[in-house]
């Protein structure tokens, strides 16, 4: 789906240049991506709950990525309290 800022043109050749970059290239990308939604989504939390600690917010952003089951399963928590 294009985005509507930009122009179709562009979004072509963007497109293109992903397509035949190496896989080393775009499994990079992909990664770079990830990091950078996981920053934005611990800048939100943190935004949210200023007097948080890392753990709190770590806890926090597991919840938001993971179902209730994983969380309890992986790391011991009780997602509703977010306490061990």
């Amino acid at each position: 789906m294009p985005n509507s800022d930009t122009d179709p043109a562009a979004e072509r050749v963007l497109v293109e240049t992903i397509r035949e970059a190496p896989v080393w290239k775009r499994v990079a990308l992909a990664s770079a991506l990830t990091e950078a939604t996981r920053a934005l989504m611990l800048a939100d939390l943190r935004a949210q709950f200023p007097e948080a600690s890392d753990e709190e917010l770590r806890r926090r952003l597991a919840f938001q990525l993971l179902t209730p089951e994983e969380v309890k399963a992986a790391y011991g928590w009780d997602p509703e309290t977010l306490e061990a």
